[in-house]
């Protein structure tokens, strides 16, 4: 009888063991599947925050993009962005390529933006692609696109040609590095403002921005500054009819010349049959760094359809075109401008923008008729706003 006992007793403790061995392998799988599913859990926590971040520097860019625009050319943030920006339409690149081949623009210390200016469908859009995650390496990316539409510039440029150009008008580029529309202010007061203002609406016959941007094949011997355009506007026409009653004295008929000049600071040249005389800056030793040359400091408003500045004639200030008849009930009308021709060396044949000249006849205008001039400014000079260039349409899509 007790040697059975004693047998069974060391059966029992076998059965400890094995039953301990197998509570022990399932608490070390226990133990393990908790383990993987708190690094999953990190992972999945770490994507997250890095979708979230790149989202974040994706909209942030846009934000940061839209508030560049509307502060061009006064604010400097993207150089590489403004030379993609201000290249004619044909030659953005099609929506859909290599992003990379934009601009890249720093968020957060592991989060960043690429932009790339392109093409959809005959638009404007900007790409824009956030991105998150370690040094050389991109955890997460979020992609999407913003519209983008020509803004109005209502400013005063280089050179405003009110009623467009003619898409078969006279262009005569500078073809001296000496000569150009230059935006930048010679009097180094004012930042600097577009060389060129088009009036352009969509299906007329005249130049937009970026058309006639294609129509100059040396860029360094034309223009310093960016061609900006502006939809027609019925508020430009009457300014310039403000203008031309104040400074030009047409005496029942016509005068030529210094004679019908009324105005120190503002050159006017009539609508219509203009004589050369009058298209060309006057002969003044003391405006003109060379005595002999024809200068003029001021606004020089051409009504005849023509911008005219060649051989040894400049104006330091700014320049308004347009192409105006004024039928026989007084009525005003424009039509696209036919004329461009600058040609010179020496800084002539040329338009340099000067903040103190331009402000000189904005003085005198308000004091021939100031109800007349009294809102006009080098910013707001036709009548709105003087952002210009391009805008967001909507929000990231």
């Amino acid at each position: 009888m007790g040697a059975r006992q004693g047998s069974g007793a060391r059966h029992q403790r076998g059965a400890a063991l094995i039953i301990s061995l197998i509570l022990l392998s399932v608490a070390l799988i226990l133990g393990v599947s908790a383990m993987q599913s708190a690094l999953l859990d990190e992972r999945m926590a770490g994507n997250h925050r890095f979708a979230t971040q790149a989202q974040m520097a994706a909209e942030g860019a846009t934000a940061e993009l839209a508030g560049w625009l509307g502060e061009r050319p006064t604010r400097a943030w993207g150089d590489d962005l403004g030379l993609q920006l201000d290249a004619s339409f044909d030659a953005w690149p099609a929506c859909g390529g290599d992003i990379r081949q934009g601009v890249r623009v720093p968020v957060a210390d592991n989060a960043w933006a690429w932009l790339l200016a392109c093409r959809e469908d005959g638009e404007r859009v900007m790409q824009v692609q956030g991105e998150a995650g370690s040094p050389g390496s991109t955890a997460a990316r979020y992609p999407g696109r913003v519209p983008l539409v020509l803004a109005g510039y209502a400013g005063i440029a280089t050179a405003s040609f009110i009623g467009g150009v003619a898409s078969d008008a006279e262009i005569q580029w500078p073809s001296s590095e000496a000569s150009r529309l230059s935006g930048e202010d010679q009097a180094g007061l004012h930042d600097a403002i577009p060389a060129v203002l088009v009036e352009h609406r969509a299906g007329d016959e005249t130049y937009s921005a970026s058309a006639l941007h294609a129509t100059v094949d040396n860029e360094a011997k034309v223009l310093e500054g960016r061609i900006v355009e502006n939809e027609p506007s019925a508020q430009s026409l009457g300014l310039l009819r403000a203008i031309y009653e104040a400074c030009y004295d047409d005496n029942g008929g016509r005068q030529s010349g210094d004679a019908a000049q009324r105005c120190e600071h503002v050159w006017v040249v009539p609508p219509g049959g203009a004589s050369n005389q009058e298209r060309r800056p006057p002969r003044n030793s003391v405006a003109c760094s060379n005595p002999g040359n024809r200068c003029f400091n001021g606004l020089w408003v051409d009504l005849s359809g023509a911008l005219d500045i060649r051989g040894n004639a400049t104006v330091h200030g700014a320049a308004i075109v347009a192409n105006i008849t004024i039928d026989e009930s007084g009525v005003w009308r424009s039509a696209p401008n036919d004329t461009i021709k600058l040609a010179g060396g020496g800084n002539s044949g040329s338009v340099w923008f000067d903040s103190v000249r331009v402000a000189d006849a904005i003085d005198e205008l308000r004091l021939k008729h100031f109800s007349a001039f009294a809102e006009l400014s080098l910013e707001n000079f036709f009548g709105q706003s003087a952002g210009g260039g391009l805008r967001l349409d909507g929000w990231l899509r």
